[in-house]
Formats: C-alpha cells, structure tokens, sequence
C-alpha cells in the first residue's frame, strides 16, 4: 500500500495499461472511479485487472451497461436561422444571444437524460473546421494554438452554470468533422495523399485542445464525423491510407475515442487504427446490418461499438407518414409527431435489446442514428431524446432482473 498512487488523477488508458496490471490490489473510494474502471479501452487490460482482483464489478450493473450520448446537431430555436447562428460564432458577434441558444440547447439534451452529450452543433460540419484550417500558411495543416471550437470553451462557461444547478459533473461528447470528410468537400475524388495527412494532423490538434478536465465539466468522448466512408465513390484513397490518415488524427488522444460511420463497410479498416476505441454505426432503421460486422473481430482489436437505435432519418420518416394515412406532413406539421408511432419506447428497446443479444457488452453507446439538425423543431428533437432514455431505462432494469436470476 505504500506505492498506491491516487487513482483519480489517471487517465482511462493510464489505469488500465500502465498501472492496474503492476498493482497487488487498490482501494477504490470515489463513485466516479468504479464508472472508469467499467469503460477500459482494452480488453486485455481489463481482464487482467479482473483475475488480479484488483477490481470487481459493482453487484448493480445497471448505471454502467450502456452510455445514451448523441451525435451532435440540433434543431435551431423558433426565430433563429442556422446561417445567423453560424456568422455570429463565425465573427464573435451576438454573444449573448448566442451563449443562451446554446446553453437551451445543451440543457435540453442533460434534462432528456443524455449521458454523455456532445456540444450543439449549430455549424455546417465542414466549414466549422476548414474555415480557421484554410487561413493557416501551410496548406491544410493549422497551428496548434488556433485549433479551438468556439462552441467547447462557451461549453465550458456553460457547465459551471449546470454544476451550479445540479451539482453534477458533467460528461462532454465532443464531434469533430474526420479528415476524409474535410478532403472530400475541398477536392472530391482527387488524390492528394500529402494533403490529407496534413488536415488529419489538424483535427488531431482540434481533438487535443477540446479536451477539458474541470470540477465542473470534463470530455468524456471525441467523435470523429465520417460519413461518406463507405458510401462515398470518390474516395480514392486506398485501405492503408485511410487506415494512416484516422491513425494520425487520433494520435495521443488520452480518452475514449470513437469514429462515426454510416456504413460499416470498412470496419475492419477502422479496427487498425489503435487511437480509435469504438466504431458507431446507424443501425436503427434496419438493425440486422449490424450483423455485417464480426463481433470476433472486434474482440482481436480490442474495439467497442457505438449503435443507433432510434431512426433520425426525418425526410424518410414523413414519407411513411404520407403513405400510410395519405397526407402530407409538411403542410399539416402536427402531423409530423406521428413519428413517434415508430419512434417508440418499445421499437428502440427492441432494438438495443437485438443489439446486445449480437454484441453484449462491446456495445459501449447508444443513442440517435445521427444528429437531429434537420428536425423540424427542439421540442420533437427533445422528445425523441427522452424516448430513447426510456427505452435504456427499461432495458437496463430487464437486463438486472435476468442478472439476479443468473
């Protein structure tokens, strides 16, 4: 005992690689710790904590069996176009204006019930990033001082306020656009290898200045945003070039880390990259495509998985609306809360439930397919919220009873 370090001051990785493993034992006296201890990056690691008795699993698993976080984007607030949003974080201007719209926004994901809830994106996803990137001398590479999300440090003003409220810590998401998808959007389907290492680079230094630990707020997760991986044709690069640039954009990235796909179609690509611990994928409008990926596989790479289980696909969703009782949403837009019909508490527990009985607890988030920007309003973006933390909530107590009865 008397080596024992303070394990609150160590990192996820920290513990599980470096110091767990060489301990005979450790006394855990913080809450907070036990959830650490349930989220290691490595498997390996955390069985070898495990058969060395250093920790044991809490009796009660519930708060621990899967984190519901979101994926980013939200619906502006009545009165507000996005495109003012935008201008006035672009060219600090409007701050209070802009300071409360978030702190709305931000709130309303904590009060749905969102674990780990990622900071409001109100910004075109490639602008946010290649605006300040493409002022820099270098091409494409910006220096580290001015790689800084304006959104995370009102964030950060923003969760002492939260703290002040609710006297909890708050667990931050943090979504950055991925260097495949910046490239994209500057040079489609030309292949400038050089480039793209230089904007992954850049979002490896985006990651870095977002994370914070305060008493009050602290980053939990960075996502890197890379929809077009798989579904995209103008992507030339090959497997090793993608599989190099995401290794250099999450280079050093001491928390949990996760890449956001829309298909699963280069997991296994993904699964090389040691910087990225969980890959999330849409699932929820057809969860048997979450059988595309090998839950062995993941186990070799020590990777988790991040799942959809409610649809976001808003323009698809209305469009069965219309079919099935022959209207149109868009003129009667009450009409649009009809989603809620497949948007159910049950629809999404039966999906977190499928997805678990193919995965189990590789699945470390759940949450929305995608974010909710495109939703017609913040209170029918809430409301799906709030369903999908009933849905967990339901799932978790199921999943305890059958524990107890083990």
């Amino acid at each position: 005992m008397n080596n024992r370090r303070s394990v609150e001051f160590l990192s996820y990785r920290e513990f599980a690689v470096d110091y767990a493993p060489k301990q005979d034992y450790v006394i855990i006296l913080k809450e907070e710790i036990i959830v650490i201890l349930d989220n290691f990056s490595s498997h390996k690691a955390k069985d070898t904590a495990i058969q060395r008795n250093i920790f044991k699993y809490p009796r009660d698993k519930q708060n621990n069996l899967v984190l519901f976080d979101d994926v980013g984007s939200y619906p502006t607030p009545n009165g507000f176009k996005r495109r003012w949003i935008e201008d006035s974080i672009e060219c600090n201007e409007n701050e209070e204006e802009i300071y409360e719209i978030i702190k709305k926004a931000f709130l309303d994901k904590i009060r749905a019930g969102v674990d780990v809830p990622t900071y409001p994106q109100f910004r075109n996803m490639n602008s946010q990033f290649l605006n300040p990137i493409k002022k820099e001398e270098e091409p494409y590479l910006i220096r580290e001082e001015n790689a800084n999300i304006k959104e995370i440090e009102l964030i950060e003003e923003i969760g002492r306020d939260i703290f002040e409220e609710t006297g909890e810590r708050i667990k931050l998401r943090v979504c950055i656009t991925g260097p495949i998808e910046l490239y994209l959007g500057e040079f489609g389907g030309r292949n400038y290898f050089d480039i793209l290492k230089n904007l992954s680079k850049s979002i490896d230094r985006f990651a870095k200045n977002s994370i914070l630990n305060k008493k009050q707020i602290f980053t939990h997760t960075i996502s890197i945003d890379e929809p077009s991986i798989g579904l995209n044709p103008e992507i030339n690069f090959s497997s090793e070039e993608i599989a190099e640039a995401l290794s250099l954009a999450t280079e050093g990235i001491n928390v949990d880390t996760e890449i956001h796909l829309h298909s699963s179609i280069y997991y296994k690509t993904i699964c090389e990259v040691e910087g990225i611990d969980v890959i999330g994928v849409e699932t929820a409008s057809d969860m048997k495509r979450i059988r595309t990926i090998d839950k062995d596989y993941l186990e070799r790479y020590d990777k988790f998985l991040r799942v959809g289980i409610a649809r976001t696909d808003i323009s698809s969703l209305s469009a069965e609306i219309n079919e099935k009782y022959d209207i149109n949403v868009w003129m009667n837009t009450d009409s649009l809360w009809k989603v809620f019909e497949s948007e159910s508490v049950k629809n999404i527990r039966d999906r977190l439930n499928y997805a678990y009985r193919e995965f189990g607890d590789l699945i470390r988030y759940v949450g929305p397919d995608c974010g909710l920007g495109s939703w017609p309003s913040q209170e029918m973006a809430f409301q799906l919220l709030k369903t999908v933390r009933t849905a967990i909530d339901i799932f978790r107590k199921d999943f305890n009873k059958m524990d107890e009865m083990a």
